[in-house]
């Protein structure tokens, strides 16, 4: 992922690790939790990760802060941020209004006392009624990009939903080709692999593009499993029995199984789930996995072939 650049821990030579930055459950107004986590923060960065993920509505900006705190600590290690910018309105008619993306871009600078951005994504699909507002939004994000204000453009992906899993997501690929991005960010879970993009799936989508993926799993790489008598429930059956999802494997081996799919993507894991990405797939669980997910595309298209072979490389 070119203007990206992070680190391959000693822990995990395999694979980019990053870290996922999120503020306790007791925010907003309660500042108990902060030392806590500048405290696992410093210890991601002696573990060797580089790359800190964030966004302006983590907390309205104070993550951002404590981040910046995080960064004046560690001057000479190299650290990068990724933020987003999106979903805070502020006084305008829409997040991504007029100059917007701009001067949000320049008070998320401010808070993290930053000079500049490794990546900088587009977190929300809505670009205001009849997608006005994104030609205005591209042309920020090219300026910030040949300005050389940002390393990489990112949009983050369609989010995944059970019983929604034909939908093609026009808006996504009409935004993708108006922006341009480097990096798709995606809240990785067990249907990220079913999510389409057009008439392939986001994987695909991904790599034939040449974009990498930043894969944020949920809080302790662990999240809901679809239960029920849908395709995508009885096939993830297979899934579950294979890899344990009451200790959060399953939730594992679909970030191992993505980032084996998509060259140059990378983990960003929340301080406590470091710890926790575990071994790589083994070559017979890739397989596994292409064919669970190969046959879910089948059922969920209605059979057509093409849709079902999208997820295995060629």
């Amino acid at each position: 992922m070119e203007g990206m650049t992070p680190a391959r821990p000693d822990r995990w030579p395999d694979v980019r690790v990053g870290v996922h930055c999120t503020l306790p459950d007791t925010w907003p107004g309660d500042h108990r939790g902060d030392d806590r986590l500048l405290s696992g923060l410093r210890d991601a960065v002696e573990r060797g990760a580089r790359f800190f993920d964030t966004a302006d509505s983590c907390g309205d900006g104070h993550g951002e802060r404590l981040l910046g705190r995080l960064l004046r600590e560690y001057p000479d290690a190299g650290l990068e941020v990724g933020s987003k910018v999106g979903t805070l309105r502020g006084t305008a008619p829409h997040p991504y209004a007029g100059p917007r993306v701009r001067l949000q871009f320049q008070q998320t600078l401010e808070n993290l006392y930053a000079e500049r951005l490794a990546l900088y994504t587009l977190a929300s699909g809505d670009f205001g009624p009849g997608e006005r507002y994104l030609g205005c939004v591209a042309d920020q994000m090219r300026t910030l990009r040949e300005m050389e204000m940002v390393g990489a453009v990112g949009l983050a992906a369609p989010a995944p939903a059970a019983g929604h899993l034909a939908d093609e997501h026009p808006g996504f690929v009409r935004a993708f080709e108006a922006v341009g991005p480097e990096v798709i960010w995606c809240r990785l879970t067990s249907l990220t692999p079913l999510v389409r993009v057009g008439r392939e799936d986001l994987l695909s989508f991904a790599r034939r593009h040449g974009v990498g993926l930043v894969l944020a799993p949920p809080s302790a790489l662990r999240s809901p499993v679809p239960s029920g008598a849908s395709p995508e429930d009885v096939g993830l059956g297979v899934l579950r029995d294979r890899f344990d999802p009451g200790h959060g494997g399953l939730e594992r081996a679909v970030l191992r199984y993505c980032l084996a799919r998509v060259p140059g993507s990378v983990a960003v894991l929340e301080t406590g789930s470091l710890v926790q990405l575990g071994e790589p797939l083994s070559e017979a669980d890739l397989q596994l996995l292409d064919a669970t997910y190969g046959a879910l595309r089948s059922a969920v298209t209605g059979g057509d072939p093409a849709a079902a072979r999208a997820g295995v490389p060629r």
